[in-house]
C-alpha cells in the first residue's frame, strides 16, 4: 500500500516559495495553466477546463448538498515551484488539494478527512467544468469498475439536449475529449484504486452530470454517514491518446518466478547464452554501458569459472564506476556477484536510483557474495554507482513489476510537503 506524506492534523505549514512562470499568480507549462488562488481554475489550450471544485455529502444528484469543507473561506494557500497546495480546516473536517503543472500533464490530487455525521450516505468530491466549454465536445470514455470488464463508449456532450441532474456517463476511468478548441484526456486515479477496511476510500472512477451551467465530475466514497477519509488523483494530458496507449487492460498474470531481463558478466572473454560481456568500452546499441570507461578496468584471474573469475574494478586512481542500464520502467531484483580468489574486496558502496543499496560491504579473500536487492528503473534507466574499493564479477536483473502494474507498492502520491497547524481557525 502506498505511503502518503500527509500531515493534516498536526504540524506547522512550511513551504518553499519559488517562481515557475512569468506571472506571479499563474503557473503555466505547455498547454496548461492554473491560477494560484483558493478557487480552482485550470485552463487547457486557453479554455477553462475546471472552474472550481467542492467536497460535499452525497444525497443523490440533487442541488444544495451540504458542504463539508468551505475551501474558499477556510483555505490556506501555498506554492512550491510548479505545485500549488490548498489546505483547509472547517470544524473537525480537513481538506487538501494539490495541483502540479508540467508540459506533459497536470495533476490534481486531493484528500478529504471528515469526522462525525456528514448529512449524506457518501463523501463526494467534484470537479466543476463550464458547460459552455464542454458542450459540443466529442468523447471516447473507458468505463467499468472491473479491469477485465471495461469498455470504451463514444458520444458527445451537450447539456442542452440532456436533462439536468441525470448521468451523462457512469464509472468513467478515462475520458478523451476533443473539440475545435480543446483536446485532452483525463485519467481518473491511474495509480490504482485501493479500498481498505473501515472508513477509508480511494476514488475508483468518476460519473458525470450537469446542472444546466456546470458539468460535475463526481467521485464518491461510500459508507460515510459518520465520516471517512477519501483520496483521489486525476491526471490531465494534452492530445487524445486512447486508454490502451496509456494502460494495459488485460488480466494480471501471477507467477512464482521472475524473468531475467538483463545479465552481465564483467569479463573480456567469458560468456554464455544468458550472460553478456560488459567490457569498459561497451559497443554501441547495447542496453548497458559504463558512463566513464576510463575509470574502469577488467581484472582477469587464472581460476574461478564463469562469473567467479574476472571482475570489473576501478583504475588505480580509485574513481567511482557508474553503470547505466536501459530497462523498461518498473521494479526489479538486482543480483550482484562478487568474488576474488587472490585478495579481499572492500569496503565498497553501491548506490541506486533511490539511494544506497549496499554500504561498507566487504568480502574476504576467496569468499563469494551473491547479494539480491530491489531496485527501480525510472524513465527507462537504472544508474548504479560503485564507490570505494569495489569489484563486481556479474550482475543480473529480474523483472518484478512493470510500472503500469505497480499499484500495490509504495509510489509517490503527493509532490509537495505540506502541513496544517491545529490552531488555524
Amino acid at each position: 500500500m502506498r505511503t502518503r506524506a500527509v500531515s493534516l492534523a498536526v504540524g506547522t505549514a512550511v513551504f518553499a516559495i519559488a517562481t515557475w512562470a512569468a506571472q506571479a499568480d499563474t503557473i503555466t507549462a505547455g498547454p496548461f495553466s492554473v491560477e494560484v488562488s483558493r478557487a480552482l481554475t485550470v485552463r487547457c489550450d486557453g479554455q477553462i477546463l475546471f472552474s472550481g471544485d467542492r467536497c460535499v455529502a452525497y444525497r443523490g444528484l440533487k442541488p444544495g448538498a451540504p458542504a463539508l469543507v468551505r475551501t474558499l473561506e477556510k483555505g490556506a494557500l501555498s506554492r512550491n515551484k510548479n505545485c500549488v497546495t490548498l489546505l483547509a480546516r472547517d470544524g473537525r473536517n480537513v481538506f487538501r488539494r494539490e495541483v502540479m503543472v508540467t508540459p506533459e500533464a497536470l495533476h490534481v490530487t486531493y484528500e478529504i478527512q471528515v469526522f462525525g455525521a456528514t448529512g449524506g450516505t457518501h463523501l463526494q468530491y467534484e470537479l466543476l467544468s463550464p458547460a459552455a466549454t464542454l458542450d459540443g465536445s466529442s468523447y471516447n470514455a473507458t468505463t467499468g469498475l472491473l479491469r477485465r470488464a471495461r469498455k470504451t463508449v463514444s458520444g458527445a456532450i451537450d447539456s442542452k439536449k440532456s436533462a439536468p441532474f441525470q448521468h451523462l456517463l457512469r464509472t468513467c476511468v478515462y475520458l478523451a475529449l476533443k473539440s475545435p478548441t480543446l483536446a485532452c484526456t483525463m485519467d481518473f486515479n491511474p495509480m490504482g484504486p485501493w479500498q481498505g477496511i473501515s472508513n477509508y476510500g480511494e476514488s475508483w472512477n468518476t460519473s458525470l452530470h450537469h446542472d444546466g451551467e456546470q458539468v460535475h465530475f463526481s467521485m464518491l466514497c461510500s459508507s460515510a454517514r459518520n465520516g471517512a477519509t477519501f483520496t483521489g488523483k486525476i491526471i490531465i494530458r494534452p492530445g487524445g491518446k486512447p486508454y490502451e496507449a496509456v494502460h494495459r487492460n488485460d488480466a494480471l498474470a501471477y507467477t512464482a518466478s521472475f524473468p531475467t531481463t538483463l545479465a552481465l558478466n564483467f569479463s573480456e572473454s567469458d560468456t554464455n547464452d544468458t550472460y553478456q560481456l560488459c567490457p569498459p568500452a561497451t559497443p554501441n546499441g547495447k542496453p548497458f554501458r559504463w558512463r566513464e570507461p576510463k575509470n574502469v578496468r577488467i581484472v582477469q584471474r587464472a581460476a574461478g569459472g564463469l562469473l567467479r573469475r574476472d571482475f570489473a574494478t576501478a583504475m588505480d586512481s580509485g574513481d567511482d564506476g557508474i553503470l547505466e542500464l536501459e530497462q523498461p520502467s518498473g521494479l526489479y531484483l538486482l543480483t550482484l556477484n562478487v568474488h576474488d580468489a587472490k585478495e579481499a574486496t572492500g569496503p565498497f558502496d553501491v548506490t541506486g536510483p533511490d539511494g544506497p543499496l549496499l554500504r561498507g560491504f566487504q568480502v574476504p579473500r576467496g569468499r563469494f557474495l551473491d547479494k539480491t536487492i530491489p531496485v527501480r528503473s525510472r524513465k527507462g534507466k537504472i544508474f548504479l554507482r560503485f564507490s570505494g574499493k569495489w569489484k563486481i564479477n556479474a550482475l543480473a536483473l529480474q523483472l518484478i513489476l512493470q510500472e503500469h502494474e505497480d499499484f500495490i507498492l509504495e509510489r509517490p502520491y503527493w509532490n509537495m510537503e505540506a502541513g496544517l497547524d491545529t490552531q488555524q481557525p
